[in-house]
């Protein structure tokens, strides 16, 4: 199964629809998320013109989240994390694909510990804009870069595929 790991769209709405485009033709079935959409819209056009499941998390540049929330609440493809009494809604997710355990996060920190806790098979943040694959034990740590165009970087985002555990670049 391909999955498409992004993270800091920052409303950049072309480099997002060419994002999703590149992902429905790749046949990814799952967007991962890992926060700084900026806007609602961007949740929006993620749950219409994807074609799978997306799994969201919050970054810091996400505006008024209480919006975000409504919107993705309206969307059946879209997942937002619930929160619990020690995190709040939609910081971190954890959860298995085709047999693959995930964790993901905007912030790296959060996501190396994961990574170093042996309990992950991928962990993915975003935040830096800049992207990154490394190993860490047993664990995949990912940082897809930027959907959007800031900080002088390349836009990019990668698929990983669940079935030969590789991850392919994708420059927009």
């Amino acid at each position: 199964m391909k999955i498409a790991i992004m993270s800091d769209s920052h409303d950049h709405w072309k480099n997002l629809a060419q994002a999703i485009d590149i992902a429905n033709d790749r046949g990814c079935e799952y967007v991962l998320h890992a926060g700084d959409m900026i806007g609602p819209g961007s949740a929006k056009r993620l749950g219409t013109d994807f074609d799978g499941q997306v799994v969201y998390v919050f970054g810091n540049n996400d505006g008024d989240r209480a919006r975000h929330v409504v919107t993705i609440q309206a969307l059946d493809n879209v997942t937002l994390p619930a929160g619990d009494a020690t995190r709040g809604i939609g910081s971190i997710w954890e959860g298995e694909i085709d047999g693959v355990r995930f964790f993901m996060s905007h912030y790296q920190r959060i996501s190396e510990l994961a990574a170093q806790s042996g309990d992950f098979d991928v962990s993915i943040y975003g935040h830096s804009h800049v992207y990154s694959e490394e190993r860490i034990g047993d664990c995949v740590l990912l940082n897809p870069g930027a959907v959007s165009e800031l900080n002088n970087e390349d836009s990019t985002f990668m698929i990983f595929d669940t079935e030969s555990k590789t991850v392919e670049k994708i420059i927009l």
